[in-house]
C-alpha cells in the first residue's frame, strides 16, 4: 500500500460524506489527501459521496479474484475498497476511506498506521437525517438508529471524535486541524 490512510467511521446519518465533502473542498492545496472510490452493491443515483455502485455479482467476482483490500457487509449491503484505490496515489498521500464501524478493527489489524476519525450525532439528528434520505423503512431506520456505539480502542490510535450536529464548518475545521498535525 502506498497511500497512508484516514479511516472515516460513524452511524449511518452522521454525515461522513458531508463532512468529507467539505474538507476536501476547504483543504490546504498543499495537502496530499484523495478520497477513496467506495464500492457498494445498493442502487440509487450517483453523487452520493464517492460510492460506486456495482451489481452483486460483480462485487462477488472482485472478491473472488482478490481484487478488494478491505470489505464489509452493513444493513444488507456489501461495500468494499479495491486494492488498485490504494495503490494509485503518490507514497506520500493520505486516502479518507468512509468504512464501517464493525471493520474497524479489522483495518486496523491490516493498516497499523491508519488515522481514525469517528463522526457521530445525537440520535435524534441521525433519526432525522435518516428520515430526510427517505431510502429505508422505518424498521430499518429503527436498526441502524440500535446499533452498538464504538468505544475507542486501547492503544495508541491517532483518533478524533467529531460531533457533527451544526454547521458543516465546525466538524470540517476540526478534521482539518487534526489532519494538519499529521505532517500534511
Amino acid at each position: 500500500m502506498s497511500a497512508k490512510l484516514i479511516y472515516v467511521m460513524g452511524p449511518s446519518g452522521a454525515g461522513k460524506d458531508s463532512l468529507m465533502r467539505w474538507v476536501m473542498h476547504n483543504k490546504n492545496a498543499s495537502m496530499k489527501l484523495h478520497w477513496a472510490k467506495r464500492l457498494v452493491t445498493r442502487h440509487w443515483p450517483q453523487g452520493e459521496g464517492s460510492d460506486e455502485h456495482v451489481s452483486l455479482e460483480v462485487f462477488e467476482k472482485l472478491l473472488e479474484n482478490q481484487a478488494l483490500a478491505m470489505h464489509w457487509f452493513a444493513h444488507d449491503l456489501h461495500y468494499g475498497i479495491l486494492n488498485s484505490e490504494l495503490m494509485s496515489h503518490p507514497p506520500d498521500a493520505w486516502l479518507l476511506i468512509n468504512g464501517s464501524r464493525a471493520y474497524f478493527s479489522r483495518a486496523l489489524e491490516l493498516y497499523p498506521q491508519l488515522l481514525a476519525i469517528h463522526i457521530t450525532a445525537s440520535t435524534p439528528t441521525l433519526e432525522e437525517r435518516l428520515n430526510q434520505r427517505a431510502r429505508e423503512s422505518e424498521d430499518k431506520i429503527s436498526s441502524r438508529l440500535t446499533r452498538p456505539q464504538l468505544v475507542k480502542p486501547e492503544g495508541d490510535v491517532p483518533w478524533l471524535d467529531v460531533l457533527n450536529e451544526g454547521d458543516l464548518k465546525d466538524g470540517g475545521q476540526q478534521i482539518l486541524s487534526f489532519l494538519s498535525t499529521r505532517h500534511f
